[in-house]
């Protein structure tokens, strides 16, 4: 998650700068051999000047996380690719946030089903006091570290249920359709 974190706002800054993944590589790479190092990486990183800077510890997580098998440093296809998974990505949580503003007499199915499963979710998180990272080690109770769409929305109606409430939410079969219509996708912490 701290990946996205800093490779986010490196893609929009490199796109506030009208910066290509080859450009970037051009001006950071300082021995010249094509590919970025993790000290080169984190120059770039220093250079771009983020209001939350990631630590020396997150730079080399997101270093190693990119790095392919057998690589020493990171070439020009693995960091456009890297930009254009984040750039992805986003696409995917405008779509979602959309989602979540919009009057819901507008909304198909899918994305009223999101809206009034997420809404329950927010209540249930305020009320118990909960937060996300608390919610999902709940939900995770065989301890896998990653969830389905539909585990995380079974596993939130029985919560629901526990407690003895009744929500609109327990007729949802996966609340994540919007955001992964073949149900394959994995959420972690």
């Amino acid at each position: 998650l701290r990946a996205i974190g800093i490779l986010t706002p490196t893609s929009k800054w490199m796109e506030c700068q009208c910066l290509t993944a080859k450009e970037l590589l051009v001006y950071f790479d300082d021995d010249g051999n094509g590919a970025l190092s993790a000290d080169e990486l984190s120059t770039a990183l220093q250079f771009m000047s983020f209001e939350d800077p990631p630590t020396k510890e997150d730079i080399e997580d997101v270093f190693m996380k990119l790095l392919p098998p057998k690589a020493v440093e990171l070439d020009l296809e693995i960091i456009g690719m890297a930009m254009t998974a984040v750039s992805k990505k986003e696409e995917h949580s405008s779509v979602a946030y959309s989602v979540m503003v919009k009057d819901i007499a507008k909304m198909n199915k899918e994305q009223s089903n999101a809206a009034i499963f997420f809404r329950e979710m927010v209540q249930y998180m305020k009320a118990t006091g909960t937060n996300a990272h608390d919610l999902f080690v709940k939900l995770d109770d065989q301890k896998l570290g990653a969830l389905t769409g539909r585990e995380i929305t079974e596993g939130f109606r029985c919560l629901v249920t526990v407690m003895g409430q009744a929500s609109p939410a327990f007729e949802i079969d996966n609340a994540f359709l919007l955001h992964d219509p073949q149900g394959l996708q994995k959420f972690t912490k």
